[in-house]
């Protein structure tokens, strides 16, 4: 729960700010009540004068927009435990788009607010005053959206599938709040709720601009700067961020960098900083344009403390690592594709970094700070470990994969029986058609039983909303083989000479190929298909998945400290496993080979 906005009656409030020339002629504003006695312009043209009642009119609608979401957030948590499985999915759905055209109609505001500021239709406190009204607005608005996130993971997937929701969606809804969520729509409503006294300055000119510092020394700043449509990176990430690290405010210490990632899908390089000097405090965030290589979003927030830490600064100051970088050196990151990463220690390559994907040991650096790693679908989360320090290195891949099923089929003197399961429950609702034909809707059991007349192959789809997928089987001896894994809509147009490939193989397996067996032991296994490597299998440790193979069929991953260990791989449409059990006396591997 946010907190609430507390009122301080400080009387009038002096805020600095730095306008373009068109904003600074009078004018009435005359479409938001709420501004009404803050359209005329200060007589110096530089300040704005924050008043008790200015203070008052932003806390009480502050506090109405969180009372309404409490409201509203307590109502659907009733209905929503009251509904079935495939009606929470839709649901959640509803929900989701209702909150998509709240974030929408935020952004419109926004947008309005600014180009009436910038043509003169409103003065400088009334633009403040309605940025930090947004602000607190869009702060209810993103906690719907985590209660939502959080209510959707402990609902089926195919349901959720099924009735349009996915987490991408809701994810843009978060990010496009991001022009009223930063530090500086955050810093004036501080101001307009009491919170804190200061200096803002305000800049729209070639993008938009807040810098706001307090009287208790706290400071804040936040940049957007426009970008152009071309989404690719050709930037080399080692220079963005040396651009990033320019970008910060001038401190007597040193800012650090803790976290780095790369945003493919939206053509940009992000970094995460923290500063911490004799008791003062900060953290940063800076987004590099992929193509241009320069910054267009920039926040950071700096807190004074008291000395209570100039003994750990000089401590740290003697420590072998200052800052520990983890940055991509060749390559370009996609899923299933090879990337160079490169460990730097102080700018140097550090050699004999430990390095993992997704918790999961991958290697260590050679001599030159390198290794070659081969990032997954979805989130890839690189770590690098050298003497105490960490450095993370973060790829983020839309990864909006069909559901995957388990159907049990049997084929028994021409009567079908498909019994559908996820994550071990069954599928309800599935309409089922088999060789064009609609056969049934599966029960609540997941399954539908029909009569079929194929004699040789079985081409089965199943649909439900706007989930769809597809099984191919072959009538043999009587019974159904089938042919292919899963096949939705987004494999249709895959290559047929891979779809063959895939289809030959009749031998899978997986070995162990270096390192020891034991508890929390690092291994690397190798998985073949019909003798060769299988490049691209997905390898899940105890039920996890951890990666994928690379063009030599290998992985290295790392075994939990537990009595057992399950290795699995999958590849054309085959498993493969091995599974350990480990005790004092005996550590002999089962190799079961599901083929």
């Amino acid at each position: 729960m946010r907190t609430s906005a507390m009122l301080l009656l400080t009387g009038v409030v002096v805020v600095g700010l730095v306008l373009p020339a068109a904003a600074l002629a009078p004018a009435e504003d005359a479409t938001d009540p709420a501004t009404a006695g803050l359209d005329a312009t200060p007589e110096n043209g530089t300040d704005v004068n924050v008043t008790v009642g200015q203070q008052l009119s932003t806390v009480i609608q502050a506090e109405d927009a969180e009372v309404r979401t409490e409201v509203e957030e307590a109502r659907f948590e009733a209905e929503f435990e009251a509904k079935n499985e495939s009606e929470r999915a839709e649901a959640l759905a509803d929900r989701a788009e209702e909150l998509r055209e709240r974030a929408e109609e935020l952004r419109e505001q926004y947008r309005e607010a600014t180009e009436a500021f910038e043509d003169g239709e409103i003065s400088r406190d009334a633009y403040a005053r309605r940025l930090a009204v947004l602000n607190a607005r869009a702060g209810n608005l993103l906690e719907s959206v985590d209660e939502l996130q959080n209510r959707a993971e402990n609902v089926s997937a195919v349901e959720l599938q099924a009735a349009g929701l996915n987490r991408s969606t809701l994810d843009a809804t978060a990010d496009s709040l991001e022009n009223v969520t930063g530090a500086g729509p955050r810093a004036l409503l501080e101001r307009f709720t009491g919170q804190s006294e200061g200096e803002v300055e305000i800049e729209t000119e070639n993008g938009f601009s807040v810098e706001a510092e307090s009287e208790d020394g706290e400071r804040s700043r936040e940049i957007r700067r426009p970008r152009d449509d071309d989404e690719s990176i050709t930037v080399n990430q080692s220079a963005a961020l040396e651009t990033a690290r320019a970008a910060l405010s001038d401190q007597n210490g040193t800012w650090h960098l803790t976290r780095a990632s790369v945003h493919p899908e939206s053509g940009y390089l992000k970094f995460e900083f923290v500063y911490d000097s004799n008791g003062t405090t900060g953290e940063a965030e800076v987004r590099i344009d992929g193509s241009t290589g320069e910054v267009f979003r920039l926040e950071e927030e700096i807190e004074p403390g008291d000395d209570d830490h100039e003994e750990e600064d000089d401590e740290h100051e003697d420590d072998e690592v200052d800052e520990l970088a983890l940055v991509v050196a060749e390559g370009s990151p996609a899923p299933n594709a090879t990337v160079t990463v490169q460990v730097l220690a102080d700018g140097d390559p550090a050699a004999n970094a430990t390095v993992t994907l997704n918790g999961q040991a991958v290697g260590t650096t050679g001599e030159n700070g390198t290794l070659t790693v081969t990032p997954p679908h979805g989130k890839a989360k690189l770590v690098a470990h050298v003497d105490g320090e960490d450095a993370e290195l973060e790829f983020e891949f839309e990864d909006e994969q069909t559901p995957h099923l388990s159907v049990d089929a049997v084929s028994e003197n021409g009567t079908v029986t498909l019994t559908v399961t996820h994550d071990g429950a069954p599928v309800e609702g599935l309409s089922v058609v088999a060789n064009g034909d609609h056969v049934g809707t599966t029960d609540a059991n997941g399954a539908v039983v029909f009569e079929t007349d194929a004699t040789e192959e079985l081409e089965v789809e199943f649909t439900k909303g706007e989930f769809e997928t597809e099984r191919d089987y072959e009538l043999r001896d009587g019974g159904l083989v089938p042919e292919d894994g899963p096949d939705g809509d987004d494999h249709e147009d895959e290559d047929d000479d891979d779809e063959a490939d895939e289809d030959e193989v009749d031998n899978l397996a997986l070995s162990v190929v270096e390192g020891d067996p034991t508890p929390g032991a690092t291994i690397t296994v190798k998985v073949t298909a019909d003798g060769e490597p299988a490049a691209g299998a997905t390898v899940e440790v105890d039920g996890d998945v951890v990666g994928e193979t690379a063009a030599d069929g290998t992985l290295t991953v790392t075994l939990s400290d537990s009595d057992d260990a399950r290795i699995e791989a999958e590849y054309g449409g085959e498993d493969a496993r091995q599974e350990f059990e480990f005790d004092d006396h005996d550590d002999d591997s089962e190799d079961d080979d599901d083929s």
